[in-house]
């Protein structure tokens, strides 16, 4: 029994509340509103931690690797921060982005996961349409 909870919990790491399928960015924007996009590289170094999106304080979702996420925000300022899951938050560096967003824009950020010998970390990149549709590819 032990080992079926050591392997769900190894397993259910591994995986987000992102989609796996990129979301659409050809669509009109709700009135008052912006639309901030997620997309996490698909390396397989880091696989093991699901990257946790926070956006002005409230999280918004879980990232594995080669998962994508669409957050729907009102203009104006906003802070993302993105850091591990679980017990991987205390063992990681946290990463953090701040901007503006206008009435009707999207912005479009990549999540990547760095490594050196001795620091793991989340960081954040602010991308084009353009690179974040070729993720899916």
């Amino acid at each position: 029994m032990k080992k079926i909870i050591i392997l769900f919990l190894l397993l259910s790491s591994c995986t987000g509340t992102g989609s796996k399928i990129m979301p659409s960015v050809n669509h009109s924007i709700k009135k008052n509103m912006s639309e901030l996009y997620f997309a996490r590289s698909k390396s397989l170094i880091g696989g093991g931690v699901v990257a946790d999106i926070t956006v002005n304080g409230k999280q918004v979702g879980k990232l594995g690797v080669g998962e994508f996420l669409k957050y729907e925000i009102s203009p104006g300022t906003y802070s993302i921060l993105v850091e591990g899951d679980s017990l991987n938050r205390l063992l990681m560096s946290s990463a953090d982005f701040r901007g503006k967003i206008k009435e009707g824009e999207r912005m479009f950020f990549l999540i990547e996961y760095e490594y050196n010998f001795l620091l793991h970390s989340f960081s954040i990149l602010k991308t084009s349409v353009r690179t974040f549709e070729n993720l899916s590819k």
